[in-house]
C-alpha cells in the first residue's frame, strides 16, 4: 500500500490510502483501497479512527489538530496487505518578521527585507514561499528563489549563498550556514502591471496583498523534497543513474511528513 499525506498545525489532519499499480499489463480502474482501516496516534497514544468518503483520503473526524512538538502515526490495516505506518514530529514554528514597505515613484512596485533568526542548534529546515491576490483571488506564488544573507562564512557557505549540495533544493534549505542566526531575504513586489492571459488577451492587473510564508520543515520532509528535486534532475538521461524518491513508510511507500508555519500578509 502507498500511505501519502502532510501534517501541519493549522490543517486537521488527513491522508491519502492508495496501492501500487504493476507498469504494464492488467492495470486496474483504479487504485483505492476501500477497505482500508486507517488509525491515527499522537505520542503512541490512540487518537482516533479517521474516515473517508472516497475510498482515498481518510480524515479526522473530529478535524484534529495536531501540535508543535507531538510525534504523529498513522497506521494503515486492510485484507490482503502487510500493515503500513508512518511517523512524523510537528517541528517548532519559526517567526517570519518584515521591515516598511518601500515603493518606488508610481507606486507600482513595492521593496521590503524578510527576515527570521535560526534556533540553534543545527538541525533546522525551511522553506519559503510568496503568493499574490487579486480581486480577492489566487494570481501567482511560488518558492523564493532569491538570495538570502547571514553574517558567518561556515561549513563552506559564502557570499550569502548555498555552496554545499545537500543544503539547499528546490523548496527547502537547512541551516548549516547559518546556525543560531539572523537570516534576511530581499523582497520585490508587484502592485500593479500589465499583462497577457492564456489566450493572450491584454489586461491590466492590480495586486490586493501578497502572502509571505515561512515553512519550519522536518529532516523527513527535506530529505523527501531532496529525492524529489534530484529525481527530476537525473529523470531521462540514459547516462546517469536514476535517482529514487524517498519514502519513510514501513512496509510500503509513500510519505508522511510534517511542517509547521509562519505568514506576513501584505495588503495593499
Amino acid at each position: 500500500m502507498v500511505l501519502y499525506g502532510f501534517i501541519t498545525p493549522s490543517e486537521p489532519i488527513s491522508v491519502q490510502v492508495n496501492k501500487t499499480v504493476p507498469p504494464i499489463h492488467d492495470i486496474p480502474a483504479d487504485d483505492k483501497v476501500t477497505d482500508a482501516t486507517v488509525f491515527l496516534y499522537e505520542n503512541d497514544n490512540f487518537i482516533e479512527e479517521l474516515i473517508t468518503d472516497d475510498g482515498e483520503i481518510y480524515r479526522s473526524p473530529s478535524d484534529f489538530l495536531p501540535q508543535a512538538g507531538g510525534i504523529y502515526t498513522v497506521e494503515v490495516q486492510a485484507p490482503d496487505y502487510l500493515t503500513i505506518s508512518g511517523t512524523d514530529t510537528i517541528p517548532a514554528k519559526t517567526a517570519l518578521n518584515i521591515d516598511d514597505l518601500v515603493f518606488n515613484a508610481d507606486s507600482s512596485d513595492a521593496f521590503t527585507t524578510a527576515f527570521f533568526t535560526d534556533p540553534s542548534p543545527v538541525g533546522n529546515y525551511y522553506g519559503v514561499r510568496w503568493e499574490s491576490y487579486r480581486e480577492g483571488a489566487l494570481f501567482g506564488g511560488g518558492s523564493f528563489g532569491g538570495t538570502y544573507s547571514f553574517e558567518s562564512e561556515v561549513n563552506g557557505c559564502r557570499d550569502t549563498r548555498f555552496y554545499l549540495p545537500d543544503a539547499i533544493d528546490h523548496s527547502g534549505f537547512k541551516d548549516i550556514c547559518f546556525d543560531g542566526e539572523e537570516v534576511s531575504f530581499e523582497l520585490s513586489l508587484t502592485i500593479s502591471g500589465e499583462g497577457f492571459d492564456g489566450n493572450w488577451e491584454f489586461f491590466e492587473f492590480n495586486i490586493d496583498k501578497y502572502i509571505i510564508r515561512l515553512y519550519a520543515h522536518t529532516h523527513t520532509l527535506f530529505k523527501y523534497s531532496k529525492s524529489i528535486s534530484d529525481y527530476n534532475d537525473t529523470s531521462g538521461d540514459p547516462f546517469l543513474e536514476q535517482s529514487q524518491i524517498w519514502s519513510n513508510i514501513k512496509n510500503g511507500h509513500g510519505v508522511f511528513c510534517a511542517y509547521n508555519q509562519d505568514s506576513i500578509s501584505i495588503n495593499f
